[in-house]
């Protein structure tokens, strides 16, 4: 783990119990201290790594997060909600846990060439 990353005083100033989460979530953590961004929103020990990561992408390009941010969605599914809202489409559509990602895929491009259409 970085060395930055075991001085704990960063998390405990953040309110982060470092017992709570595993190395790689810290790290994603840590690196929204560093990055200025909410870590606030995905901190939480019941997102993996890779589901932070994805919450984490969408706070840096300022979208809402709020149509992905459940545990419930693998980090698959989310990235494919996030890439919908990159693109501008309806992303509630398809942001239910009940599709995996590449269901959600599928409706993506339907989506994709209705919406060339109109």
């Amino acid at each position: 783990m970085n060395d930055d990353i075991n001085n704990k005083d960063i998390f405990i100033l953040y309110g982060i119990d470092i017992d709570k989460f595993n190395e790689y979530q810290l790290e994603v953590i840590y690196d929204g201290i560093v990055n200025d961004i909410n870590i606030d929103v995905y901190a939480k020990s019941y997102y993996d790594s890779d589901q932070m990561i994805e919450i984490k992408k969408g706070l840096e390009r300022n979208l809402d997060i709020s149509k992905y941010s459940n545990k419930e969605l693998s980090w698959l599914q989310m990235a494919k909600i996030r890439k919908g809202l990159e693109e501008g489409i309806d992303v509630t559509k398809y942001n239910d846990p009940q599709y995996n990602y590449m269901e959600m895929e599928d409706i993506m491009v339907a989506l994709r060439i209705f919406k060339n259409i109109i």
